[in-house]
C-alpha cells in the first residue's frame, strides 16, 4: 500500500473523540484520513468536515493518528520488573499502564474494523503478540494484562468469530498461567469461558499407560484479516458523521 501524496495539504478534517466529558477534538489532513479508509472517504466526500467517534478513547485515537502519518504506532513496554515485587508501587503503576495500553490497542483494532482498514487491524495483532512474548520471556508471566478481555465481549462489540475473541481464547489457553483466572475472575466473562470450553478438546498423551494423561487440542486460528478487499458503496455506513 502506498502513501498519501498530500496534493492538497491544507484541507483538514476534524474528529470529535470520546464522550461523557472526556471527549477531545483532533484535526488531521483529509487526505491522510481518506487514503486508508473507504468509510472516511465516503463520509468526507459528501462535504462534511467533521466525524464523531464516541466509542473510542482519545488515547486510542492518538495511536490511530500516529499510524495514519507514519504507518506505525508506539506503545509502552513493561519496565524490567523481573525482580520487582508485584505489590510494589512501581509494579502497580506499570501494570495500570499496561492495562490501559492493551485496552487502547483493542479499541484501535475495533476502530480499524469499523473504518475498514484491515492493514491496521493486522498491525495491532502483531503488536499484541510482541507484548505477550515480551511478558512471557522477561517477566515469567507475573504481570499479565487480561483486563481487556471483558471489553471485547460486551454486547454488540464483537461477533462470535471475531479475531479478537480468538486471540482472547488462545491467550488464556496458551499463555496465561492456570492460577491467573481464579485470581482475576472479573477478567473472564461467561461467554468467553463457554467459547474456551467448546473449542478445546482433550486427546490422550501418546505412550501414557495410565489413561490419565491428556493434552489439549484446538483448531488453528488466524488472527489476521484479508487486506486489499474491494468495498462496495452499499457496505459503507455513515451513521457516525455529523
Amino acid at each position: 500500500m502506498g502513501r498519501p501524496l498530500f496534493l492538497n495539504a491544507t484541507e483538514m478534517v476534524t474528529f470529535h473523540v470520546g464522550k461523557d466529558g472526556a471527549d477531545e477534538t483532533f484535526t488531521v489532513h483529509k487526505e491522510s484520513a481518506t487514503f486508508y479508509s473507504p468509510v472516511l472517504k465516503a463520509a468526507f466526500d459528501t462535504g462534511t468536515r467533521t466525524y464523531r467517534l464516541e466509542d473510542v478513547r482519545p488515547n486510542a485515537f492518538r495511536l490511530f493518528i500516529q499510524w495514519l502519518y507514519s504507518g506505525e504506532f508506539t506503545t509502552i513496554h513493561e519496565a524490567d520488573l523481573a525482580t520487582e515485587d508485584i505489590n510494589s508501587e512501581k509494579a502497580v503503576r506499570i501494570i495500570k499502564h499496561c492495562e490501559d495500553r492493551d485496552l487502547d490497542m483493542v479499541q484501535l483494532w475495533l476502530l480499524a474494523e469499523k473504518l475498514k482498514i484491515p492493514r491496521l487491524q493486522n498491525d495491532v495483532m502483531h503488536r499484541f503478540w510482541e507484548h505477550f512474548e515480551n511478558q512471557g520471556e522477561k517477566h515469567d508471566g507475573k504481570f499479565w494484562s487480561t483486563k481487556w478481555i471483558p471489553y471485547i465481549y460486551e454486547e454488540g462489540r464483537t461477533a462470535h468469530d471475531s479475531p479478537l475473541r480468538h486471540l482472547a481464547v488462545d491467550f488464556v489457553l496458551y499463555e496465561v498461567y492456570v492460577n491467573w483466572p481464579p485470581e482475576h475472575p472479573k477478567h473472564f466473562p461467561h461467554q468467553m469461558l463457554l467459547e474456551l470450553s467448546a473449542q478445546v478438546g482433550l486427546i490422550p498423551v501418546e505412550g501414557d499407560m495410565t489413561g490419565r494423561e491428556f493434552t489439549h487440542t484446538r483448531v488453528d486460528r488466524n488472527y489476521m484479516v484479508a487486506e486489499g478487499e474491494p468495498w462496495g458503496e452499499e457496505e459503507i455506513e455513515l451513521s457516525n458523521q455529523l
